[in-house]
């Protein structure tokens, strides 16, 4: 689910999870396991990525609306645990969105120091707001981050 390698002290961690990256419970937790790993290897920082074209489209769907029970009791602790450890960890992350990087996705794409997105049709934001969910200032708090608030470059 996240294949990690090392080169010249950078754990690079690239997402290896279906076609579109897509946040489950088993791929937190593998997330914060990459994490805890590279630490412990030494990284001098961190890069994660998507494999294939996308860096993650978000919370797997299909799961949460399967209807599981218990499956979404269970797997939020996880994704809030997954946002707070790569928002909060100890080394340097950076970002490398590779394609698209939407809602949940989105938040890894934040939750990081810095970013870098590949040049392409590849999209970056929060959907939930397209059908109407409002995206309010408490969920940055989830994972840790706050929203820009004011364009890099110019004065607040």
């Amino acid at each position: 689910m996240i294949e990690s390698t090392m080169k010249d002290g950078v754990a690079v961690l690239a997402m290896r999870h279906g076609k579109a990256n897509a946040l489950d419970t088993e791929l937190c937790q593998a997330l914060c396991g990459a994490l805890d790993d590279a630490a412990a290897d030494g990284a001098a920082a961190v890069v994660l990525t998507g494999a294939g074209t996308v860096f993650s489209a978000g919370v797997d769907l299909k799961q949460v609306t399967a209807g599981r029970e218990g499956y979404v009791a269970a797997f939020l602790p996880e994704l809030r645990r997954a946002f707070t450890r790569l928002a909060t960890f100890e080394l340097p992350v950076v970002a490398a969105v590779n394609g698209h990087a939407i809602a949940g996705g989105f938040i890894l794409f934040a939750a990081a120091d810095w970013a870098v997105m590949a040049e392409g049709p590849g999209r970056a934001g929060v959907t939930e707001l397209l059908v109407g969910v409002p995206f309010r200032p408490w969920r940055w708090s989830c994972c840790g981050c706050a929203p820009v608030t004011r364009r890099p470059g110019r004065s607040p």
